[in-house]
C-alpha cells in the first residue's frame, strides 16, 4: 500500500513488515542510509534527512499489521540540537482519531560529517 499525502509519500508492506515514511518523494532521491536497529534513515547527495523507515513496524510501534495498512497520513521531522538529531514520526489512522507519534535519537558520533553540517 502507497499513499501520497501532500508532499508526504507513505508506504506500507505488510509481507515485510515495514513502514516507509519519504519526506519529498517528487524532488529527493536516496544518496545513501544509515541502518540503526530496526530504523533506516535515508539521505539524498546533500546529507539530507529524507526519509525513515521502519523494520518490524508492527512490533516497533505495537500495532497489528492490519492497524498499520490503514495508515492516513504520516509525517516525520527532523530537528537537530545538543549533539543529537532527532527523528520524530506522527501517524494518524482510519477510524481513529488520536496521533501515534514516536522519536528516533541519533548520537552525532553515529553520524556522517555531511548529514550534521545541514
Amino acid at each position: 500500500m502507497v499513499k501520497k499525502i501532500s508532499n508526504q509519500k507513505i508506504e506500507y508492506d505488510a509481507d515485510i513488515d515495514a513502514l516507509y515514511v519519504h519526506r519529498y518523494p517528487e524532488q529527493k532521491e536516496v544518496y545513501g542510509s544509515l541502518h540503526l536497529g530496526n530504523f533506516v534513515i535515508d539521505v539524498d547527495s546533500e546529507g539530507i534527512i529524507i526519509g525513515l523507515e521502519i523494520d518490524n513496524a508492527s512490533e516497533i510501534l505495537g500495532m497489528k499489521p492490519e492497524k498499520l495498512e490503514t495508515i492516513n497520513d504520516a509525517a516525520i521531522t527532523v530537528m537537530r540540537q545538543n549533539g543529537i538529531v532527532l527523528i520524530r514520526y506522527q501517524m494518524t489512522f482510519q477510524g481513529a482519531s488520536e496521533k501515534h507519534t514516536g522519536s528516533v535519537i541519533i548520537p552525532q558520533q553515529k553520524l556522517p560529517a555531511k548529514i550534521l553540517s545541514q
